[in-house]
């Protein structure tokens, strides 16, 4: 397993032909400094490749024999120049009209004045001739010049995995060894033609996982669900999870209690006639509990959320009531009972309410009835509704529009009632 880059192994190979019968395979190796050529020419003569040269000249050349033997030379000027010392080692397999010669060498000539392949690979300029069978004079229609062109095969892309995850003190077995440090390890890998190949792991560590969170409210005799489970008692709260990657979580919290309801933002206002409460608290909703059954009450007899400008609310019927203050971030609570009075007249000065309490409509009878009497509705706080004409001694006033409450109803002649609408 390797943290860092490593310097990888570079196969370089290349092929072609020289004049009509010959041809040149040469596979070089950098990381071993080792070359392998094949060459394949006549079998009926010698032949002959010089490599990094156009000209004849100080030219490394491989010789192949017609008798299949080989020799490494330094040629002259215009001449066959001298042997070298062997620096290869060769084989060579003759079939029919052709012979292949097979060698394997250094990368880097033993000598000066053996041939050293470029490292980087490229192009190598060449030159070759073929003859009779004795090395000489070949004619000019039996040599030339050419060149190989020896190519990178390893440029092999790094294969990246999936990164892996662990958690802190913990450890995970990449490429045979167990890590548990954060980074990315590599691996070589060497392909079938001896070209490395990089595997690179990413590891990532993740800590644990410390947070606190919002403090949660109680009230007295409750319970609330708080960090997985229902908590009855106040103080420091520390759970202990696991994250999505399996880590440890530690996540701590309060419990604290709720502060109560001002049970004294309820005002009663006493009438001579009817009662009624106010809450003052326009944050907080008022309902109608009944003292003398311990029930809630229906609320559509009065208003059950208090807001600035409407927040009077009549009791439901005479009796002890209390009410029921609901605040948010506050424990709700009930204010002390009061005796409530009620008294909503469904017959006087000759006139007559049906129902009572009124729902949509209100059903006027008048005894006595001569002529037409105007009337207007007003509200307890003394705000003309409605108004309007009795044609008859029997009409009927629709109150769709109203709100529930206790309204007035007075006529012309001062004649006035209230009456209760639901």
């Amino acid at each position: 397993m390797l943290l860092s880059f490593i310097g990888q192994a570079q196969i370089f190979s290349g092929t072609t032909s020289l004049g009509s019968s010959m041809t040149l395979d040469i596979t070089m190796n950098t990381n071993t400094d080792s070359i392998d050529i094949e060459i394949s020419g006549p079998s009926t003569g010698y032949y002959s490749i010089g490599f990094g040269n156009t000209g004849m000249n100080g030219t490394y050349i491989l010789l192949v024999n017609s008798n299949g033997t080989m020799a490494e030379r330094k040629l002259g000027q215009y001449n066959g120049g001298s042997v070298l010392t062997s620096s290869i080692a060769y084989s060579t397999v003759t079939t029919g009209s052709n012979r292949t010669a097979y060698i394997e060498g250094s990368r880097i000539g033993a000598t000066a004045n053996h041939y050293t392949f470029p490292a980087n690979g490229g192009s190598v300029p060449l030159i070759w001739a073929t003859g009779g069978t004795s090395f000489g004079n070949h004619g000019n229609a039996n040599r030339g010049t050419g060149a190989i062109n020896l190519t990178n095969q390893c440029n092999i892309p790094t294969t990246t995995l999936t990164t892996q995850t662990i958690c802190t003190g913990d450890s995970l077995q990449i490429f045979g060894e167990w890590v548990s440090q954060p980074g990315t390890y590599l691996d070589t890998l060497v392909t079938p033609i001896g070209c490395d190949s990089l595997v690179a792991q990413e590891i990532l560590v993740n800590t644990a996982v410390n947070s606190t969170i919002a403090t949660a409210g109680l009230c007295a005799g409750d319970s609330v669900f708080y960090l997985d489970a229902w908590r009855t008692d106040t103080g420091a709260v520390v759970y202990n999870g696991v994250t999505t990657f399996g880590c440890d979580s530690i996540i701590s919290g309060r419990v604290e209690y709720l502060p109560n309801v001002d049970t004294g933002s309820v005002w009663v206002a006493p009438y001579s006639d009817v009662s009624f409460y106010v809450g003052l608290d326009t944050g907080a909703t008022y309902y109608w509990f009944n003292c003398n059954t311990g029930a809630f009450v229906d609320t559509t007899m009065g208003v059950d959320t208090i807001n600035p400008g409407n927040e009077f609310l009549q009791a439901p019927d005479t009796g002890y009531y209390a009410a029921i203050i609901v605040k948010p971030g506050f424990c709700s609570d009930t204010s002390s009972c009061y005796y409530f009075y009620m008294d909503v007249p469904e017959y006087d000065y000759g006139i007559s309410l049906r129902p009572i309490p009124a729902t949509t409509t209100l059903l006027i009878s008048l005894d006595n009835f001569s002529r037409p009497l105007s009337y207007e509705i007003i509200s307890i706080i003394g705000k003309r509704l409605t108004f309007g004409t009795l044609e008859d001694s029997q009409a009927e006033i629709d109150l769709s529009r109203f709100t529930s409450g206790i309204y007035l109803l007075r006529f012309e002649d001062g004649r006035t009632m209230k009456f209760l609408k639901k």
